[in-house]
């Protein structure tokens, strides 16, 4: 589940470097929160973290997409 306060728009305007910055320190923070049994705050750490994880994601999709003409056929000719 992602959390409600985090807009996707706001996300998307991120780079991926600053997206992984964030979901970096996150981790960091949501560790902290499970060690110290603190439930309500690690389930508020680890929605932002899926939405800042579905965002880099989404970036990295569109990135690396792979188009229809991308079959390679050109690179290795075995005959």
């Amino acid at each position: 589940m992602e959390h409600p306060f985090l807009s996707t728009t706001d996300l998307s305007t991120l780079s991926v470097d600053e997206l992984q910055t964030k979901i970096s320190e996150l981790t960091g923070k949501s560790v902290f929160a499970h060690q110290t049994g603190n439930m309500h705050l690690a389930k508020q750490v680890d929605m932002a973290l899926e939405s800042y994880t579905k965002a880099r994601n989404k970036k990295l999709n569109d990135m690396y997409k792979k188009g229809s003409d991308d079959d390679h056929s050109d690179k290795i000719n075995i005959s």
